[in-house]
């Protein structure tokens, strides 16, 4: 049984993708756009990621700590002082993800591009729910 997906969950918001897996990537960018977002990347690593800040400022992130060498939260880093909201997307156990990002969402891989939507389209409501004090 499918639940109904509501498109306007994700409209008009831009989301980064930063994602090495490929058909992984572009399943995860073709959900995104069809629930009536818009697809920042999506981009195969952090560093592509972190320069893509410079010329946007997404609503929100879907990042894979692992795009190459291990471990790495120079992105999750960089999307914290900039307050963008964002979601790890991985195959790591959660011991591996530091302490100062306890409080984000985390999809373990594998996972279906439907799980990583969900995650994304509860951030949002969330951040649109304290943003207006509800």
């Amino acid at each position: 049984m499918h639940r109904n997906r509501t498109p306007a969950r994700l409209s008009d918001l831009a989301i980064l993708i930063v994602e090495d897996e490929y058909y992984l990537a572009i399943d995860l960018a073709e959900q995104i756009e069809r629930s009536g977002g818009s697809v920042v990347g999506p981009f195969a690593t952090a560093e592509e990621g972190i320069a893509a800040l410079a010329d946007t400022q997404p609503a929100c992130a879907l990042i894979d700590i692992n795009t190459g060498d291990g471990p790495s939260f120079g992105l999750a880093d960089a999307l914290t002082r900039l307050g963008i909201p964002f979601v790890f997307m991985t195959g790591y156990d959660a011991e591996v993800i530091p302490e100062r990002f306890a409080g984000i969402v985390c999809v373990q891989k594998p996972a279906n591009g439907p799980t990583a939507l969900e995650a994304l389209e509860n951030l949002t409501r969330d951040r649109n729910r304290a943003a207006s004090g509800a």
